[in-house]
């Protein structure tokens, strides 16, 4: 990794969606449901709820978007004129454009099992349960979701070893999770509330 320098603070910036460039090369591909969904999602909402992140490539005159293709395309198709996204401005290297896509894709974190199923079962409308994008695999799977059988982990003497360096009032909160396969208890989970 030769490149070391700090990201200047992204900027938001309001635009046209229609002025980006999405990429050519995007490893991330969403089913035709779930896109479908999106579009309907954000033409309830009216606007984006989550932000693409696009660098302006000042060298060829380009906005890309290196992450929030699929989000940026489906505002175009829910007939958005605006957007708002976060800019990169300073020059990125190839390598750490594909590093922040891949990056962006890949660090996306997990359901917890028992949380996604109390949270979803709190949900009372059809429209709402629909809104959320889950699909029938995972909605088969919190149906067999049984938080009376769920485990204590086992986290030592530290449960949040990074605690101390949570901003301000944050906390870390350490939820039971399910037991893994065998009956051994899967990775500690950190949550910030």
């Amino acid at each position: 990794m030769e490149e070391t320098t700090q990201l200047a603070p992204p900027q938001m910036v309001q635009g046209d969606p229609r002025t980006l460039t999405l990429l050519d090369l995007n490893a991330r591909f969403l089913p035709h449901e779930q896109f479908r969904q999106l579009v309907a999602n954000i033409q309830r909402d009216g606007h984006l709820t989550s932000t693409p992140l696009v660098w302006n490539d000042t060298d060829s005159g380009r906005l890309i978007v290196l992450s929030g293709n699929h989000r940026t395309l489906a505002a175009i198709e829910a007939g958005l004129e605006q957007i708002w996204w976060m800019q990169i401005d300073q020059p990125l290297p190839r390598q750490r454009q594909i590093a922040l896509q891949l990056s962006h894709n890949a660090i996306a974190g997990q359901d917890d099992p028992a949380i996604l199923k109390e949270l979803y079962e709190e949900l009372e409308s059809v429209e709402w349960r629909q809104y959320t994008g889950l699909d029938d695999k995972t909605l088969d799977l919190l149906e067999k979701v049984d938080v009376a059988s769920l485990g204590e982990v086992n986290l030592g003497s530290d449960p949040c070893p990074y605690a101390s360096r949570l901003p301000g009032t944050a906390r870390c909160l350490v939820r039971p999770l399910p037991l893994a396969a065998g009956g051994e208890p899967p990775a500690a989970a950190h949550r910030r509330p």
